[in-house]
């Protein structure tokens, strides 16, 4: 099969000139791009999830625990990075990263009006970057009557999954959100709609960090664009989904 041709932009940048920086400002450039380049990862991983429903109903519930995965990933890390510049809008001693990262906060706390907001931080909280048994305890209430409870295990111990901790800690939990049993799927609708527009907040301040931080240094500096040839496997056109089960001879 032939390649695909991927148009790319790359700013020369250089781990020697950024050290020349002050040193908040060089470590607040290399948290944003990691940040970013690790959401923008996990979102394109969730596209990529984005399977017709399968015939078959195991497999069906693997598609979906893997989404679920995914999109809790992503909000979860826009999650971190409020966290990180709350504190750092508050204590930087660098007047630019105080700036940016207050301007973000601001942006950020007009988002928290929202009911995604809530789901967004309760989720993060309770079930994905901490269990909490006691949250589960609190959701029992609110799961789902016939609610899939096996376990499905395999010879290949990475392709096993077991939906009932989905049931509990995270279906159980928007319907406990919203109050009653059933409530899951506008749950849902809410969270990831805060998380969209919360991701261009995110992106925003990552571009206005770069300006700020390196361009207005470097004016100079232009884009070099670059035709990249990609090869099958690497491509959405050959693989356009990510793989639920992994084969035995792989």
């Amino acid at each position: 099969m032939k390649k695909s041709l991927a148009k790319i932009a790359k700013i020369p940048r250089s781990a020697s000139q950024i050290a020349k920086l002050p040193p908040q400002q060089a470590a607040f450039l290399g948290v944003l791009d990691y940040a970013v380049s690790e959401i923008n990862i996990a979102q394109r991983l969730f596209l990529l999830s984005c399977h017709e429903a399968p015939e078959c109903e195991e497999l069906k519930i693997a598609v979906t625990l893997q989404q679920n995965l995914l999109i809790r990933l992503s909000s979860s890390k826009i999650f971190e990075v409020y966290e990180e510049t709350k504190v750092l809008s508050l204590n930087s001693s660098d007047q630019s990263v105080k700036e940016l990262s207050s301007e973000f906060v601001s942006e950020f706390d007009k988002l928290s009006k929202a009911d995604g907001y809530q789901i967004a931080r309760a989720i993060r909280h309770e079930s994905t970057n901490h269990y909490s048994t006691k949250a589960a305890s609190k959701n029992m209430d609110f799961l789902l009557e016939g609610a899939d409870a096996s376990l499905y295990v395999t010879d290949r111990q990475g392709n096993g999954f077991y939906p009932f901790g989905d049931a509990l800690m995270f279906d159980a939990r928007l319907n406990r959100h919203g109050g009653r049993r059933g409530d899951g799927d506008r749950m849902v609708k809410c969270w990831l709609d805060w998380a969209s527009t919360a991701n261009r907040a995110l992106h925003e301040l990552h571009g206005a960090a770069f300006v700020k931080l390196w361009l207005d240094r470097y004016p100079t500096r232009k884009r070099q664009m670059r035709n990249l040839w990609v090869e099958p496997e690497l491509t959405h056109d050959f693989s356009p989904l990510l793989p639920v089960y992994l084969h035995k001879g792989n």
